[in-house]
């Protein structure tokens, strides 16, 4: 009786809880996100691990100027790229060196290591990543505890860790995890620096840190003015409810005044003055070469404006409709965060909304707002949607059934808890863990998973070119000499094939993707010399196709 008392007394230990709690999230995250480490690869890690090198040889030569993703030779500053990227190119710069040192400690190697190297190892990158973005959801989740309340934050938190959409992302060497998590952290940081949540005790404390997270955001990518709509609604409502205090002054003028020295005021001031440091401290190329940069900024914002050709609803599209995100994230989504969904509008049914889920609406609302109005729409870009509605669940799932869980969780005995718990926490490690497997071809299974999504979404798959290796390696028996790979051009409007020696094969590794654009890359006039010799299966789709020219 007196160890079962103590076990009780250990689960029901508020620091003990925030402890184990953290822990397995962080866990749940990383077990989700580096499965594919290393097994996994998209065109624009190529071109991010260019970049980074780029970025590298600025830092150990003395030169700002190269630190951007900009091609310093470009000089042309039209050419549209996604920037700032700073915060991905630091990651990958990071690892760069610490390969360099591990290789070499002497410091006059290091700027020759880092002119060497082609680019940092994609394994090594991609556990970074992971463990970046598994810390950023352990900070979000913190931050979100008082304001949310443990549940609704828990909830929250364990949906956007057990989502293999997220987990794809989080181990990617590119801009999308970090955009989401660092948005998310940066506005619940300045709500509660607004006290919009209730009296807190720093709150400029929280003003500081909302200016270090969206500095970090914007220097990501250029996206995260998606945030902008949603703070100016809180800092709104925060200084309309300054101006209506009862102690301001009565005078029109004088309560202006008082306005712009108002606590409001000044935190807005600080959280601004934060991110300005943060952006060119962590950017030397701004500071070192700023009309080139805003030059290339100019043009990367363009590049909402391009469209992007996707498969949408059964057709090509090169302008899916505003609500191509929403659409996308239900099949992108596991089926208990689908079927969350449900919850969300059940406060306002039952007159229960409160601050809460009024302040996490308008965060979606206004990232919703951006999405819509860009012509360029990729499933990628709607995580940050993903990260929101997942604590809408959480706060939704409080204010309808909140009441009635803690009630019971407390009259129940810990013996029934904890069973509980682990049946819960086992079938959603499972799932990380079979999902996390292909987590960039995972589709939610509540509405058809793969072979219903092949219909409706574009499905891209990021560890193409490792089973094509695989299966080359044993069709060639690891002779890459009896054969040549024919790729789809940048554009993937036609084939291009490297010259062939006598006794070399064609070999064309079609992917679902060009099926579903439609496209027939194999020209016509030749397509009686190619023969389709195998293909890759998932759950009873098609991801790869196999064809070869033999060598006559």
């Amino acid at each position: 009786m007196h160890r079962s008392n103590r076990f009780v007394k250990i689960c029901r230990n508020r620091r003990w809880r925030v402890g184990f709690g953290g822990a397995v999230l962080v866990l749940l995250s990383l077990l989700g996100s580096l499965q594919t480490a290393a097994r996994s690869t998209q065109i624009d890690e190529t071109l991010w691990a260019g970049r980074s090198r780029q970025f590298a040889t600025g830092l150990v030569t003395g030169q700002p100027r190269l630190m951007t993703a900009f091609p310093v030779n470009d000089a042309d500053t039209g050419k549209s790229i996604t920037m700032p990227g700073v915060t991905t190119m630091w990651v990958g710069t990071g690892v760069l060196l610490y390969e360099c040192v591990v290789r070499d400690p002497a410091p006059d190697a290091l700027q020759a290591c880092v002119k060497d190297r082609e680019r940092p190892d994609r394994r090594s990158v991609h556990i970074v990543m992971a463990l970046l973005n598994a810390l950023l959801l352990l900070g979000l989740w913190q931050l979100c505890r008082k304001p949310f309340g443990e549940m609704a934050a828990g909830i929250g938190a364990v949906l956007i860790a057990g989502e293999p959409f997220l987990a794809a992302l989080n181990g990617m060497f590119h801009t999308d995890a970090f955009i989401a998590y660092l948005s998310m952290i940066a506005y619940v940081a300045l709500c509660r620096s607004l006290s919009l949540f209730g009296k807190e005790e720093e709150p400029s404390r929280f003003a500081g840190l909302a200016g270090v997270a969206f500095g970090l955001a914007i220097l990501t990518k250029l996206t995260a003015v998606g945030l902008v709509p949603a703070a100016a609604v809180c800092v709104g409502w925060a200084l309309f409810k300054e101006w209506g205090n009862p102690t301001a002054p009565k005078r029109l003028v004088k309560r202006f005044v008082a306005l712009l020295r108002g606590p409001t005021a000044r935190r807005v001031f600080i959280g601004v003055a934060v991110a300005m440091v943060t952006f060119f401290a962590l950017w030397p190329g701004m500071v070192a070469d700023p009309a080139r940069q805003v030059g290339a900024l100019r043009s990367s914002a363009k590049l909402a404006e391009l469209g992007h050709g996707q498969f949408f609803r059964g057709r090509y599209s090169s302008d899916p409709p505003w609500y191509f995100s929403f659409y996308v994230l239900g099949f992108r989504m596991t089926p208990w965060s689908f079927l969350g969904l449900c919850l969300i509008p059940l406060p306002l049914l039952l007159r229960r909304v409160d601050r809460r889920w009024l302040v996490i609406a308008t965060f979606i609302a206004s990232q919703s707002l951006l999405l819509g109005l860009s012509a360029k729409k990729i499933d990628r870009y709607s995580a940050v949607l993903l990260v929101g509605i997942a604590f809408l669940i959480g706060v939704s799932f409080d204010l309808v059934f909140g009441y009635w869980a803690r009630s019971k969780f407390r009259r129940t005995s810990i013996v029934w808890i904890v069973p509980l718990a682990l049946v819960l926490g086992t079938g959603l490690v499972y799932h990380t863990i079979q999902s996390g497997q292909r987590a960039s071809i995972y589709y939610n299974e509540a509405l058809g998973g793969l072979s219903e999504a092949e219909g409706q979404v574009l499905v891209t798959w990021s560890g193409e070119p490792f089973e094509a290796k695989e299966w080359l390696d044993k069709r060639y028996e690891g002779d890459s000499s009896r054969y040549v790979q024919c790729q789809p051009s940048f554009w993937g409007d036609e084939l291009s094939c490297p010259e062939t020696e006598p006794g070399q094969d064609r070999v064309y590794v079609e992917t679902i993707s060009d099926r579903q654009l439609g496209r027939r890359l194999i020209p016509a006039r030749e397509k009686d010399l190619w023969s389709r010799v195998d293909s890759y299966n998932v759950d009873g789709v098609e991801i790869l196709t196999y064809w070869v020219n033999e060598a006559s």
